[in-house]
């Protein structure tokens, strides 16, 4: 199997919304990956393509997210990879090459994922502080995850989150 990941050019949309919709077993998730592309003004999209069968295998996306009132922080969501593609590193190569590329940006100082903490702690992700921040519904602080993109900034931020409105919250 030969993988490559690569970032996202708007060529692959129709297989990104096939694997997404098999990764998830519905379709809300590529309506959101639609939607983001759309509507948002920055987003970090990359795929997992099977070099062999010239096909996307895996999907990621990072865009932005809402902490009191500004988009000033980022959300790690979806994550998608064909079960045929499971278990061979491919969405830990998408995760590691989406947050490199959203490091970059100076816009952002966190990122924030909403998933299992036996996955999401090895990319540096953490339970947030529920003395400092709100959520826009009730989770296990261990489920929804920060990670600093910038040094120390958590020490500074505090508030409530909440997610664009094409998530439909």
């Amino acid at each position: 199997m030969q993988i490559e990941i690569i970032k996202d050019n708007n060529q692959y949309n129709e297989q990104i919304k096939h694997v997404v919709t098999s990764a998830f077993k519905q379709d809300n998730e590529a309506i959101l990956v639609e939607k983001i592309k759309e509507e948002s003004d920055y987003y970090v999209s990359y795929l997992a393509i099977d070099k062999e069968k010239d096909m996307v295998v895996g999907h990621v996306m990072i865009s932005p997210m809402i902490l009191n009132g500004v988009s000033n922080v980022l959300c790690l969501a979806p994550v998608s990879v064909l079960s045929e593609y499971e278990n061979h590193g491919i969405g830990s190569q998408l995760i590691k090459q989406a947050i490199s590329e959203a490091s970059k940006n100076e816009n952002y100082d966190i990122i924030t994922v909403l998933g299992s903490d036996h996955y999401y702690n090895r990319f540096g992700f953490e339970g947030y502080d529920t003395n400092k921040f709100v959520l826009p519904f009730e989770v296990e602080p261990r489920f929804f995850q920060i990670m600093e993109l910038k040094d120390d900034c958590l020490k500074s931020l505090t508030g409530t989150f909440d997610y664009p409105h094409y998530f439909g919250n």
